[in-house]
């Protein structure tokens, strides 16, 4: 009762005027693009990141190659972290299409590629993974999460927390809106799907800017079986449960999250 009671609480905050006018003014660059460059982002969305220590390059090309390659972008003066838990160090980075050809100490000019940028001794690292965030919502408005990408990460897990947008039943519809608006900024979402796989084929659809892996929630699961009830399921209800689980892991779903704070994960 104390954990509801808080619950109930958390909610209320979420819903105040106040809240509502900090998240808008915070969060209202994720309705609108500004200044969006879709050609200039492209090669970064699926880069590959090299492999070994630095100077690696990949087995299909050798320093001929280097020199005759056309790179898209060529990046000059950087710090690079590159990841393989290797010291830092001063080199340059190619990039090809969707894949990074090189990035290395060695010293590149840089002539043939098609745009040059400077770091100027600025640290050019792989992008960045949050495992814990709510973006569920943002990813089905125009903006799509650009600040996140501007900050430098690359790839989210969301569904946290025991809450994800699928699967969906229609007659609990209500209590799933309910129950994820305040961790969504009550952002619309449109719930044109019911089951796991439908909604990982909408969310492809929309065509992400970063690299999102999707929980399935044990609220989001509960509330399609019982919706917000305040008592165990029956035992039926539990294996249907554990089947929907199964179905929706078998769909593609990177994992089960819980919210064992929050109701119905409480009950």
């Amino acid at each position: 009762p104390d954990k509801v009671a808080v619950y109930d609480k958390i909610v209320k905050a979420f819903q105040s005027e106040e809240t509502k006018k900090v998240y808008e003014e915070t969060f209202g660059g994720y309705y609108e693009p500004a200044g969006w460059d879709e050609d200039l982002l492209a090669p970064y969305k699926n880069a590959k990141t090299p492999c070994g220590k630095p100077g690696a390059f990949p087995a299909s090309h050798d320093s001929a190659d280097r020199r005759l390659m056309v790179l898209d972008f060529f990046i000059k003066n950087a710090q690079i972290v590159d990841g393989t838990g290797a010291q830092p160090y001063f080199g340059s980075i190619g990039i090809q299409g969707d894949t990074i050809v090189f990035a290395d100490a060695e010293k590149h000019s840089g002539e043939t590629a098609r745009r040059v940028l400077d770091a100027d001794g600025q640290t050019a690292v792989p992008g960045f993974i949050d495992i814990h965030c709510h973006s569920d919502a943002v990813i089905f408005h125009p903006g799509k999460n650009r600040n996140r990408l501007l900050q430098g990460f690359t790839t989210e897990v969301i569904g946290n927390c025991g809450l994800s947008l699928a699967p969906m039943a229609p007659e609990t519809l209500d209590a799933l809106r309910q129950y994820c608006g305040p961790f969504f900024s009550y952002m619309p979402v449109p719930y044109n799907w019911r089951s796991f796989s439908e909604y990982l084929t909408a969310l492809e659809r929309q065509q992400p800017l970063l690299n999102t892996a999707a929980l399935v929630g044990h609220g989001t699961l509960r509330i399609a079986l019982a919706g917000l009830e305040n008592r165990p399921l029956t035992d039926g209800e539990q294996e249907t449960m554990n089947g929907l689980l199964r179905e929706c892991l078998e769909a593609g779903a990177f994992g089960l999250s819980t919210g064992l704070f929050y109701a119905p994960g409480v009950f």
